[in-house]
């Protein structure tokens, strides 16, 4: 008697059957609200002339990447000005990536602790792409720039090594201004995608620094995504709890995302992050229209699929590109490409001497023969009795000054009465504009400046300017002028041999100024805040 072999499902009991079916009608749902869009956002824009990206964020419900996403499904407008969509592509690793490493060097970080984070950033750069560049900042009771950016990976993984965690206070809202600023650089050649990496407890207790509303502010236009990874020693408590819910609004509202870690999870935490950066559609946008001013304007996209419409927005610049010259390495050069040698920079200092010697001598001169000749002869106020040749009139008598005309002044009896003279009315003195300047770029850790503008304002390398920049070698004696006419206040280069920029483009004869302007001379980077 043969026994019959039972393959496939029908030796699968039928209860069983039935249950392994329903098991797929019930994971079914989920499986298509995870394909389905969830969120839908800008992580970043970079429009350096004539390039204009913007990095989108399109995930489903689980933050995953939506795939097939065409271009068809998106729409533009910067301002008024419909934009077109020229191609829409999945971010690829070849594309490149700008780094910047924002490190906590205060001793929030024990020394083991100090230690694994260190290793995990160099693990981070060895993963580095030959297209990816990264930049180090450290932040602690002073904010440095360690490390401009570069693509060699031993010049980074050495300064990284050096690191310890030494200071007793944290500048964060300082540190993650000035690798914003660093991310917003328009050099040539510098990837479009930049992204400020940091970890973090979130606390910043440096008294008089920068504050929280600050940081908040400077992520209005062209904000830098910031991916964080905040973390906190035990035990938990609320206070702790606050900061890392800071420091996620900081990473959310810049288009950056947040992670948070235990100790012992730091690497996996970066291992994301990294995942996370990469997870975005590189949408390449045309506006032939569109001016390449600096000035801000809002970027508006739409994403449509069936009946599903989401939208994003982001206020920016569009900003001329600055030809910086390219070093060996892949490193750039942070000293600014003269837009213009003026012609009293090209005359040599002993000239400058030689010419005021003289200057000071023909002064001397000239008082010398004046008092040789003697004093003029000068009439004493009084009354006119006789406009006719010289003669004694009945009560009166006349003064003769040496070397005076021969026409005589009379003196009443009685000798002369002082006569006050008119004093027109002094004009009311404007209160002015009171100015405020934030280094936002080079000596970052000194206090701003604030002046009051009244009528003109010289900024310059001299320290006898009125906003003297005496540090920063590539900024002019007198660089540029800031005046206040009819409530206006413009800005205009005195003929510096580095030019000056707002909002990243170079001005050319007077310019008006705005409030939270950006202004460069040399290495100095400033906002202008106007109260």
């Amino acid at each position: 008697m043969g026994i019959k072999r039972i393959t496939g499902v029908q030796g699968v009991p039928r209860f069983l059957r039935g249950l392994i079916l329903g098991l797929c009608f019930l994971t079914l749902p989920t499986i298509a609200q995870a394909s389905e869009v969830a969120s839908f956002r800008i992580s970043q824009v970079c429009a350096i002339e004539p390039d204009f990206t913007a990095f989108v964020e399109i995930l489903d419900a689980n933050d995953n990447l939506v795939m097939d996403v065409q271009k068809d499904q998106l729409t533009a407008s910067l301002g008024d000005k419909p934009l077109k969509i020229k191609e829409i592509t999945k971010f690829q690793t070849g594309e490149g990536v700008a780094y910047i490493l924002l490190v906590d060097i205060s001793k929030s970080l024990t020394e083991k602790e100090f230690a694994q984070m260190r290793k995990v950033v160099q693990s981070w750069v060895d993963g580095m792409n030959p297209q990816d560049r990264a930049a180090i900042i450290t932040f602690g009771t002073k904010v440095k720039r360690l490390q401009d950016f570069t693509d060699k990976k031993l010049l980074l993984k050495n300064t990284i090594a050096r690191l310890k965690p030494t200071d007793k206070q944290t500048q964060l809202h300082a540190g993650l201004a000035e690798a914003m600023n660093l991310g917003s650089r328009a050099d040539p050649n510098l990837p479009s995608r930049r992204v400020i990496i940091t970890l973090s407890d979130g606390q910043d207790d440096y008294a008089g620094g920068m504050t929280e509303q600050e940081v908040f502010n400077q992520m209005k236009v062209n904000p830098v995504p910031i991916y964080a990874i905040g973390y906190y020693r035990p035990p938990r408590r609320l206070k702790k709890e606050e900061y890392l819910k800071k420091l996620g609004a900081f990473a959310r509202t810049s288009g950056g995302s947040y992670f948070r870690a235990q100790t012992n999870t730091i690497p996996q935490m970066f291992t994301r992050m990294r995942q996370r950066i990469r997870d975005v559609y590189q949408v390449e946008l045309l506006c032939p229209d569109c001016k390449w001013d600096g000035v801000v304007r809002r970027l508006q996209m739409t994403y449509k699929k069936g009946p599903r419409v989401l939208t994003a927005g982001l206020d920016m610049r569009l900003l001329k590109r600055i030809d910086l010259p390219l070093k060996t390495g892949g490193e750039y050069s942070t000293t600014e490409t003269p837009t213009g040698v003026g012609f009293w920079d090209k005359i040599p200092t002993w000239i400058y001497l030689g010419g005021g010697l003289v200057l000071v001598g023909i002064i001397i001169l000239v008082i010398v023969m004046v008092a040789n000749q003697g004093g003029d002869r000068v009439p004493v106020q009084g009354p006119l009795i006789s406009s006719g040749p010289d003669r004694e009139d009945e009560g009166g008598s006349y003064q003769t000054v040496q070397g005076a005309p021969t026409r005589a002044v009379p003196v009443p009896p009685g000798g002369v009465k002082a006569v006050k003279p008119k004093v027109a009315p002094t004009p009311p003195v404007s209160s002015g504009k009171n100015l405020r300047f934030t280094v936002i770029r080079g000596d970052v850790n000194r206090p701003p400046y604030e002046v009051n503008l009244t009528e003109r304002l010289v900024m310059g390398r001299d320290a006898n300017c009125d906003l003297p920049l005496v540090d920063d070698k590539e900024v002019s004696r007198n660089h540029c002028e800031l005046t206040l006419e009819d409530d206006v206040i413009r800005i205009v280069d005195l003929g510096s041999k580095n030019g000056t920029l707002v909002n990243g483009v170079p001005i050319s004869g007077s310019y008006q100024l705005q409030n939270d302007d950006i202004i460069l001379v040399g290495k100095t980077e400033m906002r202008l805040t106007i109260t």
